[in-house]
């Protein structure tokens, strides 16, 4: 059974329910039944009978009106009554609250019109809603309408839409193919790609794990391409290469790599950092860390660098050695989503090694990232180092305001047993003000 059938199966299960919701009685005329009736006949693919029953069931069901008004469309759109799938989708537009349809009707209503001979249509109706659509399927349904409309130049701009930014979707391969058929027919009117979209590609393709593929376009782009664009593409041989587990030649290569971009010298740097990691190098992870901070302080190279070092580090427990490199990161980078983390991890060290100044960075990490995922461990611990001090007054106001606002994390639930602990005492004043203050 396909993944559809058991979602439909689903859909089923609840009409009854919702049914029973709205009044309507079970007995000669079931629309549960009738519902069940209509998607096993569209999961049969008799579409012409599906569309019917679907029809059929009308305003039976108006809490999944929607719902109903889907299937109904995906029959017609199966019997190829293209001119019947808009109209059939009527009841899931305009709903409040909207459908979770909406945008997957609209781009059937579109695929319809095209298939339906109104490729304006159906260009109108995509492009009205294009940012709803679920893409990359939008924008495959515009090529083909831009394609049904004779419009080859504009359906090939679509289609370089789906080959650059979903370059591991299935609609990519269907895109592939459709590029070569138009750029034979179009010849010189082709429309030329932008270096921009073709770097994204092919450093999604890496990201994806299509190391070989990737690796492929950087070489062609380092070719074609000139300046900064250029020398970002002849770092990103490196980084395949790195990528690939070929740490030895990622090494070479990059080592003997000159490039004149400030960034793509920063990022040659940062795999260089990686590739001595993975060497067990750290005296040259070190040396390359020292000159990312010389030449590039403040390239967001350097701060992937330093995390990079600084968790593995980490993971080995080595505190004295990732502790500067986290504070690089907070100190130069404090608006980075890494900071808070990189903060917490210098904080965390001074508690667990009994820093005097444990308590001042545990304010500090509540001062500057109020936000932090670590807030309510931050809050809990100053409550312990206040009961350890022989202050529960402080410890309560700090406990309080970890169940206050954590009420459901880990801490906050620690933090409320540690309060009942305490017994009859009275909140600091000091302590409550400076929370206040956050």
């Amino acid at each position: 059974m396909t993944a559809g059938s058991w979602y439909r199966l689903g859909f089923i299960g609840i009409a009854g329910a919702a049914c029973a919701l709205v009044g309507v009685s079970i007995g000669a005329q079931d629309p549960a039944l009738d519902l069940k009736t209509a998607a096993f006949a569209l999961d049969a693919k008799r579409y012409t009978d599906a569309a019917k029953q679907f029809a059929a069931i009308g305003n039976a069901t108006p809490l999944i009106a929607d719902y109903v008004a889907w299937y109904r469309g995906q029959a017609e759109l199966g019997a190829e009554n293209y001119s019947a799938v808009e109209e059939a989708l009527t009841p899931v537009f305009g709903r409040s609250p909207k459908s979770p349809l909406e945008a997957k009707s609209w781009l059937l209503a579109g695929q319809a019109a095209a298939k339906g001979n109104q490729p304006q249509h159906a260009i109108e109706l995509l492009r009205k809603h294009y940012d709803a659509l679920p893409q990359p399927s939008g924008d495959l349904a515009l090529a083909n309408a831009y394609d049904a409309a004779r419009d080859y130049v504009s359906a090939a701009m679509y289609l370089q839409r789906i080959h650059s930014g979903y370059p591991m979707s299935a609609e990519a391969v269907q895109a592939a193919t459709r590029l070569i058929q138009l750029r034979f027919k179009l010849g010189a009117g082709f429309p030329t790609e932008m270096p921009a979209a073709r770097m994204g590609r092919a450093v999604k393709l890496l990201d994806g794990g299509k190391i070989a593929e990737a690796r492929r376009e950087f070489v062609v782009l380092a070719a074609e391409l000139g300046g900064a664009d250029r020398d970002t593409a002849r770092v990103k041989i490196g980084a395949a290469d790195y990528q690939a587990k070929s740490t030895v030649g990622a090494l070479r290569y990059l080592r003997a790599l000159q490039v004149s971009s400030p960034d793509a010298d920063a990022e040659r740097l940062y795999y260089i950092v990686l590739c001595e990691e993975r060497n067990n190098n750290a005296e040259q992870v070190m040396a390359e860390l020292d000159q990312l901070g010389r030449l590039y302080p403040s390239s967001p190279w350097r701060l992937k660098a330093l995390t990079a070092a600084a968790n593995r580090y980490l993971v080995t427990n080595q505190i004295d050695a990732y502790e500067p490199l986290y504070r690089a990161c907070y100190e130069t980078f404090p608006k980075s989503q890494d900071a808070a983390v990189c903060h917490w991890k210098v904080t965390w060290g001074h508690y667990i090694r009994r820093r005097d100044d444990a308590v001042t960075m545990l304010k500090s990490h509540l001062r500057l990232f109020p936000q932090s995922e670590a807030a309510s461990a931050a809050l809990y611990f100053l409550g312990h180092k206040s009961e350890e001090a022989g202050n529960p007054s402080d410890a309560l106001a700090y406990y309080r305001e970890a169940v206050g606002q954590y009420p459901n994390e880990y801490y906050g639930m620690q933090a409320r047993s540690r309060i009942a602990k305490l017994g009859e005492v009275a909140p600091s004043a000091e302590v409550s003000q400076f929370l206040a203050s956050l």
